[in-house]
């Protein structure tokens, strides 16, 4: 399969979207309200739906090329979700003791957090990848990319539901919607989400060769301001929240081809940018949770500012504290061979 070789370009867009994450998570960044919904409903959404597209199209190429590698990755993947679910595990249960629920049934809420929503509120990323993985290899297999995309088009039009609802008040439909919030929250899940940019990433995948990408920058483009376009209509007409925005179903695959096939000219070590974004998402919350308990008035700019400079730190330190112990492993089994 011939493909570029630019994934640092890619690897580099995800670094961005963590630090993306972070700013999404930081309250009210900017006092103006324009800006405000700009950065945090416009630049950041792109972040989670190119997570998901990265996640399922390299999963989907190393799949083909590597035996056993669904197995090792999903292994892999539940170990990593485990932990930092049982890491943040404290402060879940913090944030559980402020709604209305008897502790008897704190078991139940903890392993429907594991199984939906995440013990914290970035982990339900996890979740979602492990159905919409799940949902687009079934889906794909049995029934062909035809169909799956018209069925993930329909899922992901119901979950816009929760984006579009100023537009649905009294109406049956937003009823019926209210009803599924009581329960599940949210539409932003691997259903009505993740499984859409999951589908896209192994049509990527297997289908590579066959993508035209003439006129690239042009669609790309245009994807822009179809989402400039809807980011107006949905500032004008807010809703429950604004996680799925239908410009995001072009843009995020048409950005992810425009970075395989450009060539930057900077280079950091792939494994180290791989590193850092992966600690900025996991690490971020607990220093924003710590940063307001100590810090109760900071603005959200400097909130964010500190975050992200702090998470940086411990990101550091955890990433060359790995280095130095993996180094010191190699020197002590060279050693035990000569």
């Amino acid at each position: 399969m011939k493909q570029y070789n630019h994934f640092f370009e890619v690897s580099l867009m995800q670094y961005l979207s963590s630090i993306l994450v972070i700013l999404l998570h930081c309250d009210k960044v900017f006092s103006s309200p324009v800006w405000h919904f700009v950065f945090k409903s416009g630049f950041c959404r792109i972040a989670v739906p190119f997570f998901f597209l990265c996640s399922a199209y390299f999963f989907h190429i190393n799949e083909q090329k590597r035996e056993n590698y669904a197995k090792k990755w999903i292994k892999k993947q539940l170990k990593t979700y485990l932990f930092w679910s049982v890491f943040y595990l404290p402060l879940g249960l913090l944030a559980l003791s402020e709604f209305s629920i008897d502790r008897a049934f704190y078991p139940l809420a903890v392993l429907f957090a594991l199984g939906y929503s995440g013990t914290y509120y970035h982990l339900w990323f996890f979740p979602a990848l492990f159905l919409a993985i799940y949902l687009a290899k079934l889906c794909s297999q049995t029934i062909g990319y035809a169909k799956s995309f018209l069925l993930a088009l329909f899922l992901y039009t119901i979950g816009a539901i929760e984006t579009y609802s100023s537009f649905l008040e009294n109406t049956r439909l937003f009823e019926w919607f209210q009803s599924y919030l009581r329960i599940f929250f949210t539409s932003r899940n691997g259903l009505f989400f993740g499984f859409l940019f999951v589908l896209i990433g192994f049509y990527l995948a297997d289908h590579w060769e066959e993508i035209h990408i003439q006129h690239l920058k042009s669609k790309l483009f245009f994807a822009i301001s179809l989402s400039i376009l809807e980011k107006i209509i949905i500032f004008q007409n807010q809703g429950l929240d604004k996680n799925i925005q239908f410009a995001l179903v072009p843009l995020t695959p048409l950005l992810f081809l425009f970075l395989l096939k450009s060539s930057c000219n900077i280079r950091i070590p792939l494994r180290n940018l791989k590193a850092y974004s992966q600690y900025y998402f996991f690490l971020h919350p607990m220093v924003l949770f710590l940063l307001i308990k100590t810090s109760p008035t900071i603005s959200g700019g400097e909130k964010f500012i500190f975050t992200l400079f702090l998470t940086h730190l411990i990101s550091y330190i955890c990433i060359n504290w790995r280095i130095f112990f993996f180094s010191l492993n190699n020197f002590s089994l060279s050693k035990r061979k000569l």
